[in-house]
C-alpha cells in the first residue's frame, strides 16, 4: 500500500511526458496537438469550476439537493489545481496555438490586449481567483454551521466575470474579428451542466437518493440546467443569424458550411431536444438507472461542445476527427484520475494512522 502514491506519480508524469512527446512529434502541426489539447482541457476544467459555482449557489439557497450532492461537488473541486497545472503545455504552445501572437500584415488583433505579457497575467489573475475562491469555499463548507451568503454572492460575481475574461482570452482571440457578448455566460451555463450532470451520475452509481423526492428535485435542476444553457446558445446563435454581420457569422460559417454542421446537429438532438423531453416525464425523474444514463450522456456532450468550440477554428476543412483527440484525452483525463486516487489513497493512509494511534 506504501507503494500506490509513487505509482500514481509516475503514471502521472509518464501521461504527460507520453503527450509532450508523441504530440509534438506525430501530430502534422504543432497547432493541431495543441488544439486537441485544448478541447479537453476546457471539458476538464469546467468540471472544477462549476462544482464550486454550484456549492455557492447553495449556500444562498439551502436545500436537500445541495446537501446530497454535496460530497461529489467538493470531490470535484478539489481537482482545480490539477487542472490549471495541466494549462502549462498550453501557456508554453501559446506562440502556435494563438494567430495574434504572430499576426499577418492584415490582421486587425487589438495589439493593446492581445499580446503573450498581458495575456499571462490575465491568466494568472484567473487561476489566483479561482484558487482563493475554492479554498474560501471549502474552508466555509468545513464551518458547515455558519452560513456565508454574502461571500458566496460576491464569489458567483467574480466568477462569471472571471470565466468571462477567460473565454475571450482562450476561446474568442483565436477567430479574427470575432466578437460575442454571450461567450462568457454561455460557457458559464455549460459548466453548471457538466458539473451538474457528473455529480448526479457519481451520486447514482455511488448508491444513489435517501429520498425519492431529492432525486426528483435534482433532475428538475438538471432540466433547468439544460434549458438555460439551450437558451443560451440559442440566443447567440439567433443574434448572430439576425445581424448577418461579419463579426457574428465569422465563428458559425466553418461550423455550419462543413462537415463541422453534423457535430451542431448532434448537439441540437442530444443534449437539447432529447434531454428536455425525457426530463419532463417523471417516470425518467424516478428512475435511477435512466437518470445515470441521461446524466452520462449530458457529460460525454459536453465533451463534444468543447471540440465545437475550439476544433474548426483549427480544422476549417471540415475534418472532423484527428488522432491527438484521443491522446489528449489520455493524458488530461488519466492525469485527472491519478491525482484524485492519489489524494485518496493519501487520505485513507492518514485515516488509518489516526485510527491506529487512538486509545
Amino acid at each position: 500500500m506504501s507503494d500506490r502514491p509513487h505509482m500514481h506519480g509516475a503514471l502521472l508524469a509518464g501521461l504527460l511526458l507520453a503527450w509532450l512527446a508523441l504530440g509534438w512529434l506525430g501530430a502534422s502541426t504543432p497547432r493541431q496537438a495543441l488544439a486537441s489539447y485544448l478541447m479537453a482541457w476546457i471539458a476538464l476544467v469546467g468540471l472544477p469550476l462549476g462544482s464550486l459555482a454550484w456549492l455557492m449557489i447553495h449556500a444562498l439557497t439551502g436545500g436537500a439537493w445541495g446537501d446530497a450532492l454535496r460530497e461529489e461537488w467538493i470531490d470535484a473541486a478539489r481537482l482545480l489545481p490539477c487542472a490549471m497545472a495541466l494549462s502549462l503545455p498550453l501557456l508554453l504552445g501559446a506562440p502556435w496555438l494563438f494567430p495574434w501572437v504572430q499576426p499577418t500584415n492584415d490582421a486587425a488583433w487589438p495589439v493593446f490586449y492581445l499580446n503573450l505579457p498581458l495575456f499571462y497575467v490575465r491568466c494568472a489573475l484567473c487561476f489566483a481567483c479561482w484558487f482563493a475562491l475554492a479554498c474560501g469555499v471549502l474552508r466555509r463548507l468545513a464551518r458547515s454551521s455558519q452560513p456565508w451568503p454574502g461571500y458566496a454572492a460576491a464569489g458567483l460575481i467574480l466568477m462569471l466575470l472571471s470565466v468571462s475574461v477567460w473565454a475571450v482570452d482562450w476561446i474568442m482571440s483565436r477567430v479574427e474579428g470575432w466578437h460575442s457578448t454571450a461567450l462568457g455566460l454561455t460557457l458559464f451555463a455549460a459548466q453548471l451542466l457538466s458539473s451538474l450532470s457528473f455529480a448526479l451520475w457519481l451520486r447514482l452509481r455511488r448508491g444513489g437518493f435517501h429520498m425519492p423526492r431529492v432525486q426528483q428535485d435534482v433532475a428538475n435542476l438538471l432540466l433547468v440546467a439544460v434549458l438555460g444553457w439551450s437558451y443560451l446558445a440559442f440566443m447567440d446563435y439567433l443574434t448572430a443569424w439576425i445581424s448577418d454581420l461579419p463579426a457574428d457569422t465569422v465563428w458559425y460559417l466553418p461550423r455550419l458550411r462543413t462537415h463541422w454542421q453534423w457535430l451542431g446537429g448532434l448537439l441540437l438532438v442530444l443534449q437539447t431536444a432529447l434531454p428536455i423531453a425525457l426530463l419532463l416525464l417523471r417516470a425518467v425523474k424516478r428512475h435511477a438507472p435512466a437518470l445515470r444514463g441521461l446524466a452520462g450522456l449530458l457529460l460525454i456532450m459536453q465533451v463534444c461542445y468543447a471540440a465545437w468550440l475550439i476544433l474548426p477554428d483549427a480544422r476549417p476543412s471540415g475534418a472532423m476527427l484527428a488522432w491527438t483527440d484521443p491522446l489528449a484525452w489520455l493524458c488530461v483525463l488519466g492525469t485527472a484520475c491519478c491525482v484524485a486516487a492519489l489524494r485518496r489513497s493519501i487520505g485513507d493512509r492518514t485515516s488509518s494512522e489516526w485510527q491506529g494511534a487512538g486509545p
